[in-house]
């Protein structure tokens, strides 16, 4: 009996979902207007494509490609400790850079090389960053003056 209810619950639950596949709506957007082949390029001699009507515009060029990003030269400045920097990177106590980093696997982006980064929480890995953002695991916490 309950699970004849449970059945019965799960079916009308998706009952719109199957109307709209029994029905066909939503199965594939609808064309865009002026996004018709030219005749040419479907293979018909270049006369057939001219009397086909007018011309379909070239598409819109191909977005640039992303550009690379730059690390940061390197610094004599001391982290600040228990702040954000101005690249908006957070640093603890000891001056590690722990939260806001720009990174991917070419490196580091937004901390001068010389400093150091936590990645992974609060019991994440620790990395020095090296000239052209690279990283290097560091086994302490490097030490500032001041």
């Amino acid at each position: 009996m309950v699970l004849a209810l449970y059945l019965l619950l799960f079916v009308r639950g998706l009952s719109w979902q199957w109307a709209e596949v029994f029905a066909g709506r939503g199965a594939l957007p609808p064309p865009a207007v002026g996004a018709a082949v030219p005749a040419v390029q479907r293979g018909q001699p270049a006369a057939a494509g001219a009397a086909a009507g007018p011309a379909v515009a070239p598409p819109a060029a191909a977005p640039s490609a992303p550009q690379s990003k730059t690390p940061l030269p390197p610094s004599d400045a001391p982290p600040p400790r228990n702040a954000t920097d101005g690249y908006g990177v957070s640093y603890d106590a000891a001056g590690v850079a722990v939260m806001g980093i720009d990174t991917d696997t070419g490196g580091v982006y937004n901390v001068p090389p010389g400093r150091q980064v936590r990645i992974g929480g609060p019991g994440g890995r620790l990395y020095d960053v090296l000239p052209g953002g690279q990283l290097r695991p560091a086994d302490r916490v490097k030490e500032w003056p001041g």
